[in-house]
């Protein structure tokens, strides 16, 4: 039994009343409001006495004490809610963070681009360029000379025309390894190459193994003798027969078959011209000799190589008769190349195999990348072909089907070009834009319309992949009218006419003292030069010369080398895209081709558009350079286009 003290009153408690308590121990003498005091009651103190304050600091319950608390029932039960509560915030944080970089769109790398991605490519045709030494012929001393102007205008790249020694027309090559004196010697050649690679420019030739001249000293061996022990028999396509071996046609509607006049009964193949007898690529012996002329440009440093009538390469080994197209319907003109489908003599499948071995040697080669380009007029599907898979294609397979295009093109029309290109080219290569050469009516020509010239000049040079500019159509040269000794398979078209430089004599294409240390040009001048030439036009605020280079300066901007391309809108009268990379400014350029005004947004609610943008390029003048505009609301003028730039902004979730 515990023990205590115990106070008992059957009295209510008043501590006035002077009879509180039947004890007077409680009354204290009868005075209420003294206060009780107690001593003892039976042995027990209790008396109150005052604990006199300590200085010392007061230490909390100690570490018994502490842990006998703390494994009570509620303490145990609040830790772990609070344990649970961090969990649960730090797993509900990870989640945040792995769904906003799910979620959120992701900054792309740029890929790295070569040089030939980089810049656009001037195609020269070397005769007509620049004569230096008063010849008559365009050279490569004169090509060096101008140099500095082409790069001038944003082109790093030069693709020359067939400068090999030949008898008369370019593709009649006689010595893959020389120059034709009527352009220099090699000594002329290693000094363009080595200033043109002192400027950070690029030279590709053309590369010519389908045939070669007749006067070639392999046809000469090969004509000879059929005999064995002639090594070089088997290196062009013969047959042995009394008559045609078929019905194969040469490009210029007659027979693809020439009889020999030293190989009794034999037949050789001419895809082309009859002075220009196709090689038997079939042939190991040829294939290690257009291998050894490869090597041979690529050790001078030679930057690529431009592989021409690629698609003729080989032939059907059992020379099979060609048939009519059924497309063209029955006809009794059996001497008519185009009424046939050519099967047997165009575009074989080993042309791609051969493409992809020499492709291997360049990207082998020492040194920079070397580039490969193939020309193959043909169906687009085929033409993808070309682009093999991985590294076993082309770098570039060309994109003729502009080559065609005048006026009467509108915004669909070029929206179904544009839009067959980019979605038949493979995943990973490179797309290309070419609306002049050596072989096509010239761009001022056809069209006649600087503004739609410069229209689709903005197309081009803006489009994701490396546009090809043909000399001189950035001073509108037009076709020669004089067809006087112009001839099939010929140096002398229309389209290959001398260069304006300035308005003098031959447009200033000869480098004379007087007219008298001059010979008469290759090919007769045309009157175009007295208004339209370098000189006049270079230092034009509104020629197409000033224009191309605004274009070339821009695509060195991220979004354009780098970036992602979207079409936006396409009508009859508009095609417009935008331009974009992350982190970077964003672009619009639309572009009208009508020949009437429009206005309107071109943007197709694309969300990343910002509400103001600066006008980058007009090719019309209507907005100044850099003024503010709204990119949803613009005005084009007829054949106009337009490239407006924002801020890139990140996107809000």
């Amino acid at each position: 039994m515990s023990s205590g003290v115990y106070l008992l009153s059957t009295k209510p408690v008043d501590g006035k009343s002077p009879n509180v308590y039947d004890n007077p121990v409680f009354s204290n003498g009868g005075n209420a409001d003294a206060k009780a005091k107690f001593s003892s009651v039976d042995g027990i103190d209790l008396s109150l006495h005052e604990k006199p304050p300590s200085d010392k600091p007061f230490r909390g319950m100690g570490k018994e004490e502490l842990l006998r608390h703390s494994s009570k029932p509620f303490w145990r039960r609040l830790r772990m809610i609070c344990i649970s509560i961090v969990i649960l915030g730090w797993i509900a944080l990870i989640i945040t963070v792995v769904a906003l970089v799910l979620v959120y769109p992701r900054c792309r790398r740029a890929d790295p681009v070569s040089w030939w991605q980089k810049s656009p490519v001037y195609r020269v045709y070397v005769p007509s360029y620049m004569d230096s030494d008063g010849n008559g012929w365009g050279d490569l001393k004169g090509l060096e000379s101008k140099l500095d102007y082409i790069s001038s205008m944003g082109f790093k790249v030069i693709s020359l025309s067939p400068i090999y020694r030949a008898s008369n027309y370019d593709f009649s090559v006689t010595n893959h390894t020389d120059i034709d004196p009527v352009f220099g010697n090699m000594s002329d050649f290693t000094s363009l190459l080595n200033t043109a690679h002192s400027k950070g420019m690029y030279i590709v030739l053309d590369f010519i193994p389908n045939q070669t001249g007749y006067k070639h000293p392999w046809f000469t061996e090969s004509n000879a003798s059929h005999d064995k022990t002639n090594e070089k028999r088997n290196y062009y396509i013969w047959e042995s027969d009394d008559s045609v071996p078929n019905n194969w046609l040469s490009v210029y509607n007659e027979s693809a078959w020439e009889k020999s006049s030293d190989r009794e009964n034999f037949y050789y193949l001419h895809q082309f011209l009859k002075s220009q007898p196709d090689l038997n690529l079939r042939s190991s012996r040829v294939q290690e000799e257009l291998v050894n002329v490869l090597k041979f440009w690529l050790d001078m440093g030679v930057d690529g190589f431009f592989v021409r009538q690629s698609a003729y390469l080989f032939e059907d080994y059992d020379l099979r008769n060609e048939t009519i197209d059924p497309k063209v319907g029955s006809s009794s003109n059996t001497g008519d190349y185009n009424l046939f489908v050519h099967n047997y003599t165009f575009g074989l499948p080993e042309a791609k195999d051969m493409l992809a071995r020499w492709r291997s040697l360049l990207d082998e080669y020492n040194g920079t990348e070397r580039i490969l380009i193939a020309d193959i007029k043909s169906n687009i599907n085929h033409v993808m072909r070309y682009y093999g898979t991985g590294r076993d294609g082309v770098h570039l397979s060309l994109n003729q089907f502009f080559l065609e295009i005048n006026t009467s093109c509108d915004g669909n029309c070029i929206s179904e070009h544009v839009n067959n290109w980019m979605s038949r080219l493979p995943d990973g290569k490179w797309s290309n834009w070419i609306v002049g050469d050596e072989n096509t009516k010239r761009l001022t020509s056809r069209v006649n319309s600087t503004s739609y010239i410069r229209a689709l000049s903005m197309l081009m040079m803006l489009l994701p992949g490396t546009p090809l500019w043909y000399y001189g159509d950035e001073v509108n040269m037009i076709d020669n009218s004089n067809t006087t000794g112009v001839e099939s398979g010929g140096r002398n078209q229309l389209m290959r006419g001398l260069m304006y430089w300035n308005n003098g004599t031959s447009g200033g294409f000869q480098n004379c003292v007087s007219n008298s240390n001059c010979n008469g040009t290759w090919i007769s001048p045309n009157n175009g030069h007295i208004n339209n030439n370098v000189q006049m036009l270079n230092e034009s605020d509104g020629s197409l010369i000033t224009f191309l280079r605004s274009l070339t300066t821009l695509r060195q901007q991220p979004s354009f080398e780098h970036g992602y391309y979207t079409r936006v809108h396409s009508s009859a009268n508009v095609f417009a895209f935008i331009r974009e990379f992350d982190g970077e400014k964003g672009y619009l350029v639309a572009i009208n081709f009508a020949s009437s005004e429009v206005s309107g947004d071109f943007t197709g609610s694309h969300d990343t558009v910002q509400d103001k943008g600066a006008v980058e390029i007009d090719s019309e003048f209507i907005y100044s350079s850099e003024a503010e505009v709204d990119p949803k609301s613009l005005k084009l003028k007829p054949y106009n286009g337009i490239v407006v730039s924002w801020d890139y902004k990140a996107k809000e979730l």
